[in-house]
Formats: structure tokens, sequence, C-alpha cells
């Protein structure tokens, strides 16, 4: 593709149209990415609400079946082998089991950012807590890590501003394409045009075959091309015909012009003559020397 020419597509109606479309096509693309995100992020969030319920009727259970003592082991068990941070403390909370490092200040859900290690960097780490106090009067807190959901959110994001980028230059170059399709059809009927002004009026647009809207305009102006050039054919032997009957008369009145033209010839130096002085001079004197010669006569 030359240079020369991506101006002239870039200004196409179909190169507009494929941009437009692109962007309507990106909109929509970009509300449905951000339901559908909202949607997996609530149910991760409901998801994570329920594993921190169940894991407290477990200890609950574990407390009415077992005692306090088994209630300790199976905290500290827990803590030990599950991604979830427990912590169990008394009526003086003081830390009696569990690996979440700081006490909530309340009962219920509550969120808290912690700061932590991650791969040398400072990272804060946000947890959803639930915290309530047992039958034995021990507060027992069970937290999940926000880490998935925001590394879930992380990727989501990358992955649509990625795929953005990949649409609209696929869209671009996907215009660029059927603009310069649409281009050359464009090219071929005005080619057509230009060659029927220089007078060549069997020129006729080509057609492809495919049967598209092209194809049938295409079509439409041949058959208006040929009707065209059958009236300009019968007004051309017209013409012809009235040149052919008009040719005897024409050379009749051709000869009564050129016998007219000597005849007015020949009557110019008569008239002359009568102008002349002399011819005057002699006009004058012809009575005068008739009536001597009468007298003579006499």
């Amino acid at each position: 593709m030359s240079l020369g020419l991506l101006p002239r597509i870039m200004r196409t109606a179909s190169f507009g149209l494929a941009l437009l479309y692109a962007a309507l096509m990106a909109g929509s693309v970009m509300i449905i990415g951000a339901v559908v995100y909202w949607t997996i992020e609530a149910s991760l969030e409901r998801q994570m609400t329920a594993r921190i319920d169940a894991e407290i009727d477990l200890f609950n259970e574990e407390l009415k079946s077992e005692g306090d003592s088994e209630l300790v082991e199976e905290v500290q068990r827990r803590s030990d082998v599950l991604p979830l941070e427990y912590l169990l403390v008394d009526a003086k909370d003081n830390r009696i089991a569990g690996n979440l490092p700081v006490t909530p200040k309340s009962l219920g859900w509550s969120d808290i950012q912690l700061p932590t290690q991650r791969s040398g960097t400072d990272l804060a780490r946000t947890f959803h807590i639930h915290s309530v106090e047992l039958s034995n009067g021990m507060r027992l807190a069970v937290a999940d890590d926000y880490g998935g959901i925001e590394d879930m959110r992380q990727a989501w994001i990358e992955a649509g501003v990625w795929s953005l980028i990949a649409f609209l230059v696929l869209s671009s170059v996907g215009g660029l394409v059927l603009s310069r399709q649409f281009l050359r059809r464009v090219d071929a009927i005005r080619t057509t045009a230009e060659a029927i002004i220089r007078g060549d009026l069997r020129s006729r647009i080509p057609l492809r075959g495919t049967n598209d809207n092209f194809d049938l305009l295409s079509d439409t102006l041949n058959l208006m091309l040929e009707r065209i050039q059958v009236l300009m054919e019968g007004a051309r032997h017209m013409a012809n015909d009235i040149a052919h009957a008009l040719r005897t008369p024409f050379g009749r009145l051709q000869q009564r012009v050129e016998v007219a033209r000597k005849a007015a010839q020949l009557i110019v130096p008569a008239a002359d003559l009568v102008r002349d002085p002399r011819f005057e001079v002699a006009a004058r004197e012809f009575p005068r020397g008739h009536s001597n010669f009468t007298d003579r006569r006499r």
C-alpha cells in the first residue's frame, strides 16, 4: 500500500464506518466486561463469606462436642494447613491460638489491611474478617485474604486493556483492507465515467460476479450507458439522413447564389460608370447637342 493511497483510504466512508463500528463494539465489550467482572467479583465474595461462615459453624460444633481444649487444638491445626487466617482469644483479648496478626476491634464483619513482605517488597494485604463470641466467652475470628480477588481483578484489567488494544488494531487493519477494496470499486466506476466523458461510449463498468450491491449498481449503470449509446447512435443516424436529404437542395441553392454573385459583379461596373463625372457632363450636353442637330436639319 502506497503512502499516497493511505490518506484516500482513511477519507473513505467505509473506513469511517469501520472505525465507528469498532468504537461501538469496543464500548459494548467494555460494558459487558465490566458487568461480567462485577458478577464474578460478587460471586467470589459470596464464596469467601460462605467459606468463613462454614469455618465458624465448624468451630461452634467442635466446642459443643469436644470442649475448649479440642477447640484450641483445632484452631491451631487449621491455622497451619489452611490458607485462612484464624485467631482465638479469651475474654481479656489474650491470644490463645491462631495466626491472624491483629485482633479485631469489634464483633461482626470487617476489613483490615496489614503490611506483609512478598518478593522483597512491602505490600498491603486486605483481610475480610468475621469475629464472633463463642458460648464459653472466647472470641473467634476467621479471615480470608482478598489477594485472590485482587489478583483476579488485576489480571482482568490487563486482559481487558490488551484485548481492547488488539481489537482496535485489528478493526483498523480490517477497515483499511475493506476501504481499499471499496476504493477499487469506486475507481473502476470513476475510470469508466472519465472514458465516457472523453467520447468512448462503449466503455462499461467491470463486474466481479459477486452479485453484491456494487455489482447491482454497476449493472444498472451499464444498462443506462447502453441506453444512452443507443440514443446517441440513433441521433447520429438521423443527422446523417437529414444531411443527405438536404444535400440536393443545398447544392441547387449554392448554384443560384453563385449565379447571383456573378450577376452582381456585372452590375457593379455599370453603376460605377453612372457615377463617373465625365458621364454626367455628357449627359448634360446631350440635350443641347440634340437641339443643335435638329435646328441644322431644319
